[in-house]
């Protein structure tokens, strides 16, 4: 086990409301990732980056995933804003992780999208919007 004793969050996405507001989507070091979530490292190996990762909204949604018991909170990523390559990497993470044909995954992405679990995220709002 390792200890880890860094406490710095660093924004992996971003989403401007149109009031001007701008909400992050934030997560530990990609060095830390590892000990956080095992799913840390795949967003980072299919998304080449840390940050930038554009969200649909802010809020989180509830979602029926599959194997997952009941609603679950999630984030959905905003696949107008992705390349074509990420989106090809994405792709390819999810056939290999489920074992789905790579046109189920196509026809399901632009469907119904590709929710980010609340879990494995936290939200930065900026302290205005508390005051």
């Amino acid at each position: 086990m390792t200890d880890h004793t860094e406490a710095e969050d660093t924004p992996i996405a971003h989403y401007h409301r149109p009031d001007g507001v701008t909400c992050s989507l934030v997560e530990t070091s990609p060095r830390a990732a590892s000990w956080l979530s095992p799913r840390a490292a795949s967003w980072l190996h299919i998304f080449h980056r840390a940050s930038g990762i554009p969200l649909t909204s802010c809020y989180p949604v509830l979602a029926k995933l599959p194997g997952r018991v009941g609603l679950q909170r999630v984030y959905m990523l905003d696949l107008t804003r992705i390349t074509g390559a990420e989106r090809a990497r994405l792709i390819a993470h999810i056939v290999k992780t489920f074992n789905v044909p790579a046109h189920q995954v196509e026809e399901d992405l632009d469907a119904a999208g590709c929710p980010i679990l609340a879990t494995d995220v936290t939200v930065a709002i900026p302290m205005r919007l508390l005051t």
